[in-house]
């Protein structure tokens, strides 16, 4: 059993598809016209979920 699971940990690292990168620090920039922002947890595609809200103060 011991044999196998170190086979197959082996393979894992082999073949991994995926790095695994680790940022400790988020910085989220926001304006009072946004509406609807919530951060994703499992992916970076924030910009379907947004909407600006129309007359807000452009600078």
């Amino acid at each position: 059993r011991d044999a196998l699971f170190h086979e197959a940990k082996r393979l894992a690292v082999a073949y991994a598809p995926y790095k695994t990168l680790i940022h400790r620090i988020v910085t989220d920039l926001v304006r009072p016209q946004l509406v609807g922002y919530r951060r994703p947890l499992f992916w970076q595609d924030w910009w379907h979920v947004v909407d600006i809200e129309p007359g807000g103060s452009v600078r």
